[in-house]
């Protein structure tokens, strides 16, 4: 089915109830289709809950957000849904600083996705959100299954390119980050009840382009954070900074971390160690370019065990400092 002409796509009146009103009479299993070049204005999030089935192809359209209040309000939500597949969209937000991390409207998403399985985000371009490009976490504990961002743009969002709070098989691969107000990829389960997490994520073959204010990769956090492979990314104007530490007193460790075969055209020349892991085991760093000064250390390893750091190419920086494991 097709958004119909009497929705206004001239992007200069708030048509988000008319836009939801498609979305609601849509039945399980449809193909919603935006006119190609149409532009359309929101002053709401539009939200896909409890859909099975449903895609929205957006052929080049536009939804973009007016400035908000009040409660976050991300452009789209997926709550409670199973095989939803958002493609050909180009989201933008509404910061008036892309980039720029604003803690008032963090939750000012360009995709939520909360409890729902099997969520496809393809060919998206995602602008100027003031909080994540994409935000994946649970619904009342129950997690996110099958997420994945594939072939898309993620650009000046003021908190994070893709964080995870909940959420198992999460997949992001082939897609540009740039001007990241704070994380590219954060892991960062929140402190329950209900117990959050993340597990089997797998970031792949991604872009990333100076600045990003925080890491690359962190997975810091309250909850169990398990079996991460980032591997074949292309950083440009940065370097490969990374955090992994459980919160004190939280009783989790970290599990199961690959960093491999990623390339950063960038020389680290730091007194502190350029990637930061407390408290993870069966870690593997190989293959990495990244280039570093004299002085740097690639990995600081602090209470993990079996940690393999090797055929990673530093320039004149060293390898790892490993201290105190916990095996």
């Amino acid at each position: 089915m097709t958004v119909p002409t009497t929705v206004d796509a001239s992007g200069r009146r708030d048509v988000a109830g008319a836009l939801q009103a498609v979305i609601d009479a849509a039945p399980d299993g449809a193909t919603i289709e935006l006119p190609a070049g149409a532009q359309y204005l929101l002053g709401a999030t539009l939200h896909l809950d409890g859909r099975n089935g449903l895609v929205v192809d957006g052929s080049g359209a536009t939804l973009a957000a007016l400035p908000a209040t009040g409660a976050g309000r991300p452009l789209i939500g997926i709550s409670g849904s199973t095989a939803t597949t958002l493609r050909n969209l180009d989201l933008v937000g509404a910061s008036p600083a892309p980039g720029i991390y604003q803690p008032a409207r963090e939750h000012d998403h360009g995709v939520a996705i909360v409890g729902s399985r099997n969520t496809t985000l393809s060919r998206l371009t995602i602008d100027r959100t003031i909080g994540d490009c994409v935000y994946v976490a649970d619904r009342a504990g129950t997690w996110s299954d099958g997420v994945r961002l594939l072939d898309s743009r993620c650009s000046g969002p003021g908190r994070n390119g893709v964080a995870v709070v909940g959420g198992r098989n999460v997949d992001v691969e082939r897609t540009a980050f740039s001007n990241v107000g704070y994380h590219v990829l954060d892991l960062e389960p929140n402190q329950g009840p209900p117990l959050e997490g993340a597990a089997d994520v797998t970031f792949a073959d991604n872009t990333i382009g100076s600045p990003v204010a925080g890491y690359v990769l962190a997975a810091d956090g309250w909850g169990p954070v398990d079996r991460v492979t980032v591997t074949g990314n292309v950083l440009t104007g940065l370097a490969f900074r990374v955090t992994v530490e459980p919160a004190a007193g939280s009783g989790y460790r970290r599990t199961a971390f690959t960093i491999s075969n990623n390339r950063s055209d960038t020389i680290a020349d730091l007194a502190a160690p350029l990637m930061d892991f407390e408290a993870v085991d069966d870690l593997t760093i190989t293959g990495n370019d990244q280039p570093l000064g004299k002085a740097t250390v690639l990995a600081g390893v602090t209470g993990s065990c079996r940690v393999t750091i090797a055929a990673n190419r530093l320039g004149s920086g060293q390898p790892a400092q490993l201290t105190r494991p916990s095996c």
